[in-house]
């Protein structure tokens, strides 16, 4: 029957909501000395609907070392590489996720094996002489395997002695 007098409350501003982020990945997962990482975020949301961008930090053994979503080495065996994601919608960061990976041993490489003398006779002694190298400059030691006309003999060193295992005309090989 009677109305009361308009009261009017405090107004209120409706503030931004920080992006949140579900995960970061890193990838590959198992990388050696000569990768390249990739930091990828999933799951970004924005309850405002605001776009949803990233920062990136790289750390290496807790050591600063990049702010791209990518990271190349050289590494070195054994470490430990952190990436942190953080989403922001231009307003405001959310909060930081991070992913790590551990640098695994590059294995050693082979480029060339070359036997010796390159004229062989019957009592000869064969010689492998290979160049071997390690990209984490690990010590590199090496096992040999002998065939002779394509079967393999029971010798395991960087020698082959005629006398014992081959004879004229026999086709030898190391691997």
């Amino acid at each position: 029957s009677a109305s009361g007098s308009v009261v009017t409350s405090n107004t209120v501003t409706v503030r931004n909501t920080a992006p949140t982020l579900a995960s970061a990945s890193i990838t590959p997962a198992a990388p050696t000395r000569s990768s390249t990482l990739t930091c990828t975020p999933s799951g970004a949301s924005d309850a405002d609907g605001d776009g949803v961008s990233y920062t990136y930090a790289w750390t290496v053994d807790g050591v600063a070392s990049g702010t791209a979503s990518t990271l190349a080495g050289p590494f070195s065996a054994g470490e430990v590489a952190v990436c942190t994601v953080t989403p922001t919608d231009g307003t405001d960061a959310g909060a930081p996720v991070s992913a790590s990976v551990t640098v695994t041993n590059t294995p050693p490489g082979v480029s060339s094996v070359t036997l010796s003398p390159g004229t062989v006779y019957t009592n000869d002694t064969l010689t492998a002489s290979v160049v071997a190298s390690d990209a984490d400059g690990d010590t590199v030691s090496l096992a040999y395997r002998w065939t002779v006309n394509g079967v393999a003999v029971a010798a395991t060193g960087s020698t082959l002695s005629g006398a014992t295992y081959f004879s004229r005309g026999d086709s030898v090989a190391v691997t």
